[in-house]
This record gives C-alpha cells, sequence and structure tokens, in this order.
C-alpha cells in the first residue's frame, strides 16, 4: 500500500508536511479534503477532524510533525530533517515548537477570529496575539544573524514548520521591514523549490483567505 495524506494545500499545517515529502520524492496518494468522501474518511480515522493525517498499512500518523519524524524513519532520503546529531535533533525539535505555538498559533487567532460571527469575536485575544507575534518576530531576526537555516547550514524539521508560519504570518501581520534578517529567511523558504511547490498548489484557494490574501508572494 502506498503512503497516502490526507490533507488541503491551503493549511499551514498540511504544508508544513507536504514539504517533507517533496524534500526527498517521497511518493505518496494525496486525499484532498475537498474531494467526494475523503472528509468523511478522515473523520473515521481520526475524530478531531484535524489534519494532516498519514495512513500507511494500516498505521495512521497525526499531526505535522510526527508524520515528518515518521517519514524519515520508514521513508528515508537525502534531505535528513531531523540531524543525526542528537544535539542538533533537539535544537531541531525546539524551533519546531517555537514556530507552531508563537508564530502560526497567534497567526492563526487572527484568521479564526476573522470567520467568527462579529457579535463572537474576541479582540482582546487578536491583540494578545498580535503582541506575541511582535515579539516572535524581534526573537527570530536576532537568531536568523548569521544563520541559513532555522538550525544553522542544515535544512531541516524547523524549516518546515517556519515557512508556513511566516508565509501566513506575514499576510496577517506584516515583519517589520526593520528585521532584515528574519524577512530574508522568509524569502530563502519561498525560494526552496519543495516549499515553493507546495505554494504553487495553493494558489487557487487564497480567496478563502479571511483577512484579504495580498497580491504578492
Amino acid at each position: 500500500m502506498t503512503v497516502e495524506l490526507f490533507a488541503h494545500p491551503f493549511s499551514s499545517y498540511c504544508q508544513k508536511a507536504l514539504i517533507a515529502f517533496y524534500e526527498n520524492d517521497v511518493p505518496f496518494t494525496y486525499r484532498m479534503l475537498e474531494d467526494p468522501g475523503v472528509s468523511e474518511e478522515l473523520a473515521s480515522l481520526w475524530p478531531m477532524k484535524r489534519f494532516p493525517i498519514l495512513r500507511e498499512n494500516g498505521s495512521v500518523v497525526l499531526e505535522a510533525s510526527i508524520v515528518i519524524e515518521y517519514l524519515q524513519v520508514h521513508h528515508p532520503g537525502p534531505v535528513k530533517l531531523i540531524p543525526a546529531d542528537p544535539d542538533l535533533a533537539l535544537e531541531a525539535r525546539m524551533l519546531d515548537r517555537f514556530f507552531d505555538n508563537y508564530v502560526m498559533t497567534p497567526q492563526g487567532k487572527f484568521v479564526f477570529d476573522a470567520l467568527r460571527p462579529a457579535e463572537s469575536r474576541d479582540p482582546y485575544g487578536v491583540e494578545d496575539a498580535r503582541k506575541m507575534l511582535d515579539t516572535s518576530y524581534a526573537w527570530l531576526d536576532q537568531r536568523m544573524q548569521g544563520r541559513t537555516w532555522a538550525v544553522g547550514e542544515t535544512f531541516t524539521l524547523a524549516d518546515c514548520a517556519a515557512a508556513p508560519a511566516l508565509f501566513y504570518a506575514d499576510w496577517t501581520h506584516r515583519i517589520p521591514e526593520q528585521y532584515r534578517n528574519l524577512t530574508a529567511y522568509r524569502a530563502r523558504l519561498l525560494r526552496r523549490p519543495s516549499f515553493a511547490r507546495a505554494v504553487d498548489e495553493a494558489r487557487r484557494f487564497r480567496h478563502y483567505f479571511p483577512l484579504g490574501a495580498p497580491d504578492r508572494d
């Protein structure tokens, strides 16, 4: 049985997993959630109905970070997204959690709030998310000084997380121009063939972005 990936091209977490597939040319069957019956099948596999989900030989793997770990164990390729050095591996996992928790999560707060009815919106929560992004941007700009990727010169799990997180966060709450290290890193991520492919595959869905997708990227 081939690897199946239940995903949607416009989802940031699905893009994170797709980068890993594309980095090592791992073949898979794309179970796109807009196709008939796929959402129902996803719900039968995982009642939370969150994606991406990987399925292979009866095994179901949840969460984008774990999907990437699974690919390295079961479908290894030339690009080692989890470094062999244990300390670098810990650093990659640490930065993966940073991008998910302190960039992707506050960015999502803006989006989910915009999708709510006006009377149910949470301006306090959105402002708190804005402050978190500001803090994250400042920290990342310092960290990326002298670095090509999040963990030095090697593209890792952390960069898989960073690419869609920074892509959508900059749409939502623009990265200040003075953060040149961070803006240059985001630009490098967009030039990475694996992420460029994921971005191109999602272009036709940009009208879904509730805050209005900017005419760039």
